[in-house]
């Protein structure tokens, strides 16, 4: 019987093989780089995974993602597959309008907003977005006078998430290893949608 490797089957095994190799360089605020190895990459997104799964992030679901290219970015991706939700990105130069049109088409519950600017981009459309009901920023900057102004939404920081994920896994360690597995090569990944769309 042929395996079914999806991406985190793959990354995972990967990241057992040069657990210590450095797979992210990122810039700290002195503006040296801070080294982030397979192994602790690993760690973080099943974290988060476990943040997702916890604030309930479910099989087959469209997760918006609208940011730029972060360590965040790619971290939220790869716990989206693990789980089995699709991402559907977009970076922070649309306007509110692409950004409202996006995430209704494709049935976006929740949404991932990189910062205060591009959420309230997104909350500047909400009547065009009915599904939304949640809002992950990954800088959490301002977060409380959004959840004020939006009585109707959820609101995490990625750092929250985070925690919940870590909370989970203290007393479920293995619930992502199980999501991970029932991943199949079929599994819808990303829904992109370009700059002309």
């Amino acid at each position: 019987m042929v395996e079914h490797e999806t991406l985190p089957k793959r990354y995972l095994k990967v990241s057992e093989r040069y657990p210590d190799i450095p797979i992210l360089y990122i810039k700290n605020s002195e503006g040296s780089f801070d080294t982030v190895t397979y192994k602790e990459l690993w760690k973080r997104i099943k974290t988060v995974a476990a943040g997702l799964q916890a604030i309930g992030i479910q099989r087959g679901e469209h997760v918006g993602m609208m940011s730029d290219n972060r360590p965040e970015w790619i971290i939220t991706d790869l716990a989206l597959l693990c789980l089995g939700a699709a991402d559907v990105p977009r970076g922070s130069d649309s306007t509110a309008e692409e950004m409202a049109y996006i995430l209704n088409h494709a049935d976006c519950n929740v949404t991932i907003a990189e910062n205060r600017q591009q959420a309230e981009k997104i909350l500047s459309k909400k009547s065009a977005i009915p599904r939304l009901n949640t809002l992950i920023l990954f800088d959490g900057t301002g977060k409380e006078s959004l959840k004020e102004a939006h009585p109707e939404l959820r609101f995490f920081t990625y750092q929250e998430v985070f925690q919940l994920g870590e909370k989970a896994l203290s007393e479920d360690p293995l619930s992502i290893d199980r999501e991970i597995e029932k991943g199949d090569t079929d599994d819808l990944v990303t829904i992109i949608y370009t700059s002309g769309t």
